[in-house]
């Protein structure tokens, strides 16, 4: 059995104030270090036949300097620099993150 002893824990992020608010479908998010960003995570309400995707993504983080960028439904776009060794974050519709863990 494989243990994967080198693998860093991701970073959940809730998006609003509800974990199943219905308005952040459509939301895409990103993790970004120094102008780099990595790849687009997008919240969905279903991802196949009988199937859910999360509302809560886990994003990697490579820095303790990352910023989380949210692309809201609308196309409003928020950056936000991430708290050093968050484990959860929740971020508001103005792009305000507080620590949730």
């Amino acid at each position: 059995l494989y243990m994967n002893s080198t693998g860093k824990p991701g970073l959940r992020v809730r998006l609003g104030k509800e974990p199943k608010d219905p308005s952040i479908l459509g939301a895409k998010l990103r993790v970004g270090h120094a102008g780099r960003w990595g790849p687009v995570r997008e919240i969905r309400a279903g991802g196949g036949y009988l199937s859910q995707d999360s509302s809560m993504p886990v994003m990697a983080v490579f820095s303790t300097h990352s910023e989380l960028q949210v692309q809201w439904p609308g196309g409003r776009i928020t950056v936000s620099a991430l708290p050093a060794n968050a484990r959860e974050v929740v971020v508001s519709s103005d792009g305000s993150i507080r620590m949730s863990r």
